[in-house]
């Protein structure tokens, strides 16, 4: 593998059996935002050799700014790719509060997600090989 970040999430991908194709979708606030800026969001659909997954994926408000866009890199190096446990677990280890309802509700879009990835993934040294793209 290469050093160069963009290639190396390249080959990961390759070498896995998968493959990334990031759309952008419109610019607007990301759900966590508040509405404090518009950015680049993008539909991402993630192929591999179970299946593929579609996710939404937002840009920085920088690539907003200067028309940057989204590369494998970005999308991969945000993935959780295996399930985050118990609530509690989940809390404690992102610093979120017990009683929240919206840790409740990321830790769920969490677990959908890291579910989605084993399914097209099933091989777990495939998710480790992804996973350690950061």
């Amino acid at each position: 593998m290469t050093t160069d970040y963009l290639t190396d999430a390249k080959e990961r991908l390759a070498k896995c059996g998968g493959t990334i194709r990031i759309r952008l979708s419109d610019t607007k606030p990301a759900p966590w935002d508040d509405g404090a800026g518009y950015r680049p969001h993008y539909r991402v659909t993630l192929a591999g050799p179970g299946g593929s997954y579609t996710l939404d994926f937002w840009g920085s408000l920088n690539d907003g700014q200067t028309g940057a866009e989204a590369t494998a890199y970005d999308v991969l190096a945000c993935l959780e790719w295996f399930d985050p446990g118990t609530f509690e677990s989940f809390c404690g280890d992102f610093g979120y509060e017990p009683d929240s309802i919206k840790a409740s509700k990321v830790w769920r879009a969490v677990k959908a997600q890291a579910a989605a990835l084993q399914r097209i993934f099933p091989s777990e040294s495939a998710r480790q090989t992804l996973a350690e793209i950061r």
